[in-house]
Order: C-alpha cells, then sequence, then structure tokens
C-alpha cells in the first residue's frame, strides 16, 4: 500500500480524543487528483467514491452537496481507517476532507455516531432486544413463518440464573430464556463442568457458577442483565455422557432450543475459556460526517461484520467455520455477537452495530416472510449446504445432527426418510448428483460401534460438496427413493458400464456453462460398448487410486440437462450420471458423477432394471 506524504501523517489516535482535533486532508480537488494519480491508496479512494456520487461525475461542480456510501481500508500508521460514509461538498474547487471524533452534536447536518467503549455497553443491547420484540412481526415466528407456539417452549433442562441449579423445563412457568452458542475450544474447565448422569440429581439441586469457563459465567450475567431468568448452554443442559439424552435433544429438541430462544448470546471467541465481557482492543467510531463551513467532518467505522462474525465467505473467525454454528445462527430469531472490536444484533430483519451502522443480515435470513419459507428454505438446500460442508465437526458422527434443526423445520424425518441423509426426496433426481467441490472428500473418521452413512450420501464424507448450476431445470429420467435404513431403490434405471480414461481439465469458453463447482478431479469416461470410446467426463467423491483397480465401474442415468433456450450456444443438451462401483449383482456404492452428451444415444438400446444403492 502506497500513502501520500500527507496521507501518511494523518494519526488515526486523534479520532478517539476526548476533544474534537479536525486533521485537514486536502486542501483542493486538484490536489486530490494529482496524489490519487501518483499512486496514494487513501486518495484513490476518496477520489473513486466521490466521481462516484456525483451524477455527472465532474468532482468541480460548484454548489454541489452530495452523500455517499462507500467502503475502503488503509492503514496510515498500523491503524486500519475504513471511510465507510462521506459527505462531500463542492464548493468552487476547494474540498477540505476533516477526520474527528463524533464530538460535535451541534451541528444540524452531522449524521450522528457513538464511541465505542472498550468494555461492552448492555445498555445498548437491552435496547436493540426490546426494539426487535416490539416492531418486528417476523422475529416473533418460527423460522417458517408460523405463529410461535400459544404455551411457552422450554428445553428439557435450562440453567436457572436466580436459583443456581438446572431445572427441568417442564417445571419452569416463565418461558423467556436466552441461549448461548460458542466454540468449545481446549476448555480444561468447560470439560470439568460438564452434566453427566452421575451429577445431574445433585445440580438439579445447585449448581454454582464459580467453576464455570469464562465464556459460560460471562453469558449468564449478560442473560441476567438482559432480564432473563433462565438460559440454555449445551454442555450444562445435556447430559454429555448418555447418547440417547442427546439424541433426543438433537433429533426433537435443537431446533425449536434455538428458535424459541428469545436471544441467543454468541461469542465468537476461539474458545470457552474466553469472557464474552472482555475489553476490546481498540475504542471504535461509527462513520459519522458534516459539511460545516467548507469542512468536510468524517468519523470511520472500523467494525466490519464479514470479518468480526463471518458470513458466506471464508473470512471470520473459528465460530463461523464450525459445524454446529451455521444452523445455531440461522434458527436464532435474535443474536447477539461478542467480538474484538464491539457487539453486533442481528435480527431476521436487521444486522445492526454498537456504533449504531446497519448491515444486511445473513443471506439464509433474508426471507420473504409474507411467501412460503419452507419452499424457499428448500430452495437455498443445496447452497445452505455448500456453506455448511466446507465447516468444521469435532466428531464426525455430527455431519447430519448439526445441521437437522433445519432440515427439519422443512420436512420431519418421520415424514421423509430422506431428510436424516441430507436430503429431501422430491429433489433427490437433483440433489443426489452433489459432487466434491475442489479437493476429493475425506472419508469420516467415526468410533467403531458407529454406523456409517450410505456412500450416496453427501454426509458420508468430510469436506466441502456443491452442485451444478444447471440441475435445477434437468428433467429426471428414473424415480429414486430411500429407505429409513438408507438404502437408495432407484426403479427403472439404466446402467452402463465404464472405464477410467486419462485425467482432464472441466472445459471453458463461451460454448460451456459456468460450472458450479471448483474441478480438481475430472477424468474421462470411456465406455468399452462404444469402441472404447470417451463419450464423456466424471469425478471421484474421494481418491479412488487404492481399490479402483479392483472395481468394476458403471454409471447410471439419473437426468437430461434441459434445452438450451434458443439461439443459444451453450452446450447444456448433456446427460448426468452416477458413477457407482458394483458391490453385487443387485447392490452398488457411489463413487462420483458424470456427464455425457445426449446426443450419443448410449442409453436407448439399454435395458431398464431396479438397483440399490448402499
Amino acid at each position: 500500500m502506497s500513502l501520500c506524504p500527507s496521507c501518511t501523517l494523518i494519526d488515526v489516535k486523534l479520532l478517539t480524543a476526548s476533544i474534537a482535533v479536525p486533521v485537514p486532508f486536502k486542501a483542493s480537488f486538484t490536489e486530490l487528483e494529482l496524489f490519487a494519480q501518483n499512486g496514494c491508496t487513501l486518495c484513490q479512494l476518496v477520489k473513486t467514491t466521490i466521481e462516484a456520487s456525483t451524477k455527472s461525475g465532474n468532482t468541480k461542480t460548484p454548489g454541489r452537496a452530495v452523500y455517499y456510501s462507500a467502503v475502503g481500508i488503509v492503514d496510515p500508521k498500523t491503524n486500519i481507517l475504513s471511510l465507510n460514509s462521506l459527505l462531500v461538498s463542492c464548493m468552487g474547487r476547494s474540498g477540505y476532507l476533516i477526520l474527528a471524533p463524533n464530538k460535535i452534536p451541534t451541528e444540524p447536518n452531522l449524521i450522528s455516531g457513538r464511541l465505542v467503549p472498550s468494555s461492552p455497553y448492555l445498555p445498548w443491547a437491552q435496547n436493540a432486544l426490546s426494539n426487535c420484540v416490539k416492531n418486528h412481526t417476523q422475529c416473533n415466528s418460527m423460522l417458517t413463518g408460523e405463529p410461535a407456539p400459544t404455551d411457552p417452549y422450554l428445553p428439557p433442562r435450562v440453567y436457572d440464573i436466580f436459583q443456581k441449579r438446572l431445572r427441568p423445563g417442564s417445571a419452569v412457568i416463565d418461558g423467556q430464556y436466552a441461549a448461548l452458542s460458542y466454540v468449545w475450544g481446549h476448555s480444561t474447565a468447560l470439560w470439568d463442568s460438564r452434566t453427566l448422569k452421575t451429577n445431574l440429581n445433585q445440580r438439579l439441586l445447585n449448581l454454582e457458577a464459580d467453576q464455570f469457563p469464562k465464556t459460560y459465567s460471562t453469558a449468564i450475567a449478560i442473560a441476567s442483565t438482559l432480564g432473563f431468568r433462565y438460559i440454555w448452554i449445551d454442555s450444562l443442559c445435556i447430559l454429555q455422557d448418555d447418547d440417547d439424552d442427546k439424541l433426543d435433544n438433537f433429533t426433537n429438541h435443537m431446533s425449536n432450543i434455538y428458535q424459541n430462544a428469545q436471544i441467543t448470546i454468541t461469542s465468537v471467541k476461539e474458545s470457552a475459556n474466553e469472557e464474552c465481557l472482555a475489553s476490546r482492543q481498540v475504542a471504535t467510531l461509527k462513520d459519522a460526517v458534516s459539511f460545516v463551513n467548507d469542512m468536510i467532518y468524517a468519523v470511520p467505522s472500523m467494525g466490519n461484520p464479514a470479518i468480526d462474525i463471518g458470513g458466506e465467505s471464508p473470512s471470520g473467525p473459528l465460530w463461523s467455520n464450525r459445524g454446529w454454528t451455521f444452523q445455531e445462527r440461522l434458527l436464532s430469531p435474535r443474536c447477539l455477537y461478542f467480538t474484538g472490536s464491539q457487539m453486533y444484533f442481528e435480527c431476521r430483519q436487521q444486522l445492526v452495530e454498537e456504533t449504531g451502522l446497519q448491515h444486511l443480515t445473513s443471506i439464509y435470513k433474508r426471507l420473504d416472510y409474507t411467501g412460503k419459507i419452507r419452499e424457499q428454505l428448500e430452495k437455498n438446500w443445496p447452497a445452505m449446504v455448500r456453506d455448511y460442508s466446507k465447516r468444521q465437526l469435532s466428531q464426525h458422527t455430527d455431519r447430519i445432527p448439526a445441521i437437522l434443526g433445519i432440515a427439519s423445520q422443512i420436512r420431519s424425518p418421520t415424514v421423509d426418510p430422506a431428510v436424516s441423509f441430507g436430503f429431501f426426496s422430491d429433489r433427490l433426481t437433483i440433489d443426489i448428483l452433489w459432487e466434491a467441490d475442489g479437493q476429493p472428500l475425506t472419508p469420516q473418521k467415526l468410533p467403531m460401534d458407529s454406523k456409517l452413512l450410505p456412500t450416496w450420501s453427501w454426509a458420508r464424507w468430510m469436506g466441502k460438496v456443491g452442485w451444478e448450476t444447471y440441475l435445477e431445470t434437468s428433467k429426471p429420467c428414473i424415480q429414486i427413493a430411500p429407505d429409513i435404513h438408507g438404502a437408495l431403490i432407484a426403479k427403472k434405471a439404466k446402467v452402463v458400464e465404464i472405464r477410467v480414461g486419462a485425467a482432464r481439465t472441466a472445459p471453458s469458453g463461451p460454448d460451456w456453462i459456468v460450472w458450479g463447482v471448483d474441478h480438481q478431479n475430472m477424468f474421462d469416461i470411456i465406455f468399452p460398448n462404444q469402441q472404447d470410446s470417451v463419450k464423456g467426463w466424471g469425478t471421484f467423491d474421494v481418491d479412488p487410486s487404492n481399490d479402483l483397480d479392483e472395481k468394476r465401474l458403471f454409471c447410471i442415468l439419473i437426468s437430461e440437462a434441459a434445452d438450451s433456450d434458443k439461439g443459444s450456444k451453450s452446450k447444456i443438451e448433456r446427460c448426468s450420471n452416477l458413477l457407482l462401483v458394483s458391490y453385487d449383482s443387485s447392490v452398488y456404492r457411489r463413487r462420483g458423477v458424470g456427464q455425457v452428451t445426449m446426443d450419443e444415444a448410449l442409453f436407448d438400446n439399454v435395458k431398464e432394471s431396479d438397483v440399490v444403492i448402499l
């Protein structure tokens, strides 16, 4: 990064001074343009955004005052300075940019911001929560848009903050409670504080919080300050050595626990040993600007929710890369985030910084609550699985349970057996064609007594998965449905034996559609019954080098891509196939997916049969 001499002299510490100390930036737009042209990062940012904000693009137009929003980050002296918004006035050729703290409340045009203190200011959180409860209808309903239950829901167990003990949910009269979302990390205190079968009875009588991990004790203090008597914390409220209790909570209660919590207190710290209320690294300010006496006052914002709490991008804290936190965020109607820079309050309507700056909520919370919510969620399911599948889990057996809370809101596993394997039956001919997105997947590391999921389920493997974009409009050529034991029954299937050819790279250019996944493991598909000719390509789910030479490989026709739009040259008239390894005369196991061009008529004379995929 390059800065001009005057930008190098900017002292960001002045922005947190007790008395406003304006710092002149540039004397004129001509000077600004000169240094921007010479490569100054900050000057380029200001010049570009000023020009973008004016209709004519002329920054020298007299008498023009324009407010605009823009994002850019510079580091004059190892201090991150984020200029998110400015008010620009072009009075003749003068336009002074003044950086100053928000200490000028008397100025009429000032966009109000406030100093974020070194410690979290909980009255701000109380106001945000109260405003949401009173004014946001969609935040007071279930994820699917249905009204919250008339009788308040309570988890099987909650921690009673006042009486300092665990209580059965059935014994609680006041149904309002908070929940905690966090990262376990390597915490000895957390391990020692777990509720087990051997200490449950004692904890129903008394459970002091003084031995809890710091995340627990501060979350309890926050919940109490916000007005809640009860809080749900997983390792306290679920028996950690009782598989039946875990299964009951994961299967029957997890979606309700977070949906019915009035607020989910979220610590993005890397371990339960870190407290939510710890002092922040720096005092930060919301961007606030005003044009006063030919000068521009600007207060920057150092908050960045994509970095502080994470989102759909790879950046973000450890919390945003853990598997369980994906559904905890989506199911919760309200989340209060504690980060290293400031607090954030996110509900289904908005994401607000402690400074007051507003952002869009998580993409999966942006639902049209006037429409059919379940249909929207089901349509978003492949995108959710793509983001969820790249996250990490301490226990690989949690691959389905950690997202089942969302899936069960779309359709109950008791109604649709496919839900228990990460799918919905009416989308199987589309979603069964998942594939490794980037690197090959890896087998799960499971205890000896654990039952493996079927090979056709993406949840059997660890790693990111995705789908080709054109599959949504493909035409099914088969009927497939799972049974409750995990066998996928494919009726009237056309099965053709194939061989693996040479490795290849993904086609590119204007004749091919944009790929929906990152192909890193492609190979040619050779058809022995077609004079060993190459007719398509495929990808393996996992590295096949260990055992593929000993197996016969087959492909099953699943669907045909929709016809191209008239006049389009995109080659989307193709067949999509599952690649499966023969197990015996009637059972197959999935190995990957592939495609062949439709005009080859490779399946026209193939006899249909019913097959089982395990």
